[in-house]
């Protein structure tokens, strides 16, 4: 992600180049940024940059997350001394023969 600091300058830079003659396209090629990503940044013409809102975003937990005690008892398998030196791929199949699901 590009920081609000370097989208604000980038912006500028590119709003100088426009207004010097050149194509937002070319400008953009120039900056490093696809055009679709000028346009988002300076939404309905306007040059002001926010800050990227992904980070701060809230996501719903998944339906199919682990409980702690789910989790607890994953990693607890997981840790076995035969299963210490043994990837996934293995470990699963093997629990699935004994019956542990």
């Amino acid at each position: 992600m590009i920081g609000l600091e370097q989208r604000q300058h980038t912006v500028l830079v590119i709003d100088e180049a426009i207004a010097a003659g050149c194509g937002v396209a070319k400008a953009c090629k120039e900056a490093g940024i696809d055009r679709r990503t000028f346009r988002r940044w300076t939404a309905a013409g306007v040059t002001v940059v926010f800050a990227d809102a992904r980070p701060e975003a809230i996501r719903p937990t998944p339906s199919n997350r682990f409980s702690d005690e789910e989790r607890a008892v994953v990693l607890t398998t997981c840790h076995e001394p035969r299963f210490a030196d043994v990837p996934p791929s293995q470990t699963i199949p093997v629990l699935a023969d004994e019956g542990i699901y």
